[in-house]
């Protein structure tokens, strides 16, 4: 990623997020754009048009747990920790992260930002 996922706009987030949950873009000709679900469905159109197939994951709950089920089972404890460094802009010892999960509260935004900061340890350990 070319930009930090902490100053990316939101609709920037939910492009990052779909495309790590296997969503694809591509330029098909000048300005038109095919978008392919994880499931093979495609969808043609204008930028516009083809972005709005993404996941909503900011308004739509059901799209966003979809995204916190995506998160590898190895990978939980480093997604929970993540986004408790992100919603309380501090880092919190492990030993207490059991006990605060059950009952944190966060944003979209941070559960998106906590998902590609996971995914992208992923990609740097596989690389």
């Amino acid at each position: 990623m070319n930009k930090q996922i902490k100053d990316m706009a939101p609709e920037e987030l939910r492009i990052a997020c779909a495309e790590k949950c296997g969503w694809k873009i591509e330029e098909t000709c000048y300005l038109r754009y095919e978008i392919t679900s994880p499931e093979g469905e495609k969808y043609t159109g204008w930028i516009d048009e083809v972005k709005s197939c993404f996941p909503d994951y900011e308004r739509d709950r059901n799209a966003l747990h979809e995204l916190i089920l995506a998160v590898p089972e190895a990978k939980h404890s480093k997604f929970v920790i993540a986004l408790e460094k992100i919603v309380f802009d501090r880092d919190i010892p492990a030993i207490i992260s059991v006990y605060v999960y059950d009952f944190l509260v966060a944003d979209p935004l941070a559960i998106m930002r906590a998902f590609l900061e996971v995914m992208r340890i992923d990609d740097i350990k596989t690389d």
